[in-house]
This record gives structure tokens, sequence and C-alpha cells, in this order.
């Protein structure tokens, strides 16, 4: 089957899509890693601040999902 300059754009759009997904990942998970490294007396509101941005990866791995199946 021969692909459309339409399925072609959103192939295109896609890695894009994919490709920030990434960078927000690494980026998210170097914030948990630092968050990790900071003194024992910010511990409760780092656990908050971990926790958040635990859920955002979880978001963006299933969007990330969700664009591979289209």
């Amino acid at each position: 089957m021969k692909k459309t300059k339409k399925d072609l754009n959103q192939s295109s759009n896609d890695l894009l899509a994919t490709k920030e997904i990434e960078e927000k990942l690494f980026n998210l998970q170097k914030n948990i890693l630092n968050l990790k490294l900071v003194k024992a007396s910010r511990k409760v509101f780092n656990y908050h601040i971990i926790k958040a941005t635990k859920l955002e990866i979880v978001k963006l791995h299933y969007t990330k999902s969700l664009l591979k199946n289209t």
C-alpha cells in the first residue's frame, strides 16, 4: 500500500511528538534524581514533587504508546 503525503506527514508528526515525549521523560527523570539528592530537611516537600513527577512520566509513557499504535 502506497503511503500518501498525508500519511507521511502524520508519521513525521508522530515521530516529532515521540521525540518531544522522550525529551520530557529524560528531563523529568533527571529532575527526580536531583530531587532525591536534596537534603533530608526538605524530604516531605520533595516526596510530593517526586510523586507528581512520576505521575507525569506515566502519562507521557501512555501518550507515547498511543502514538506508536496509530
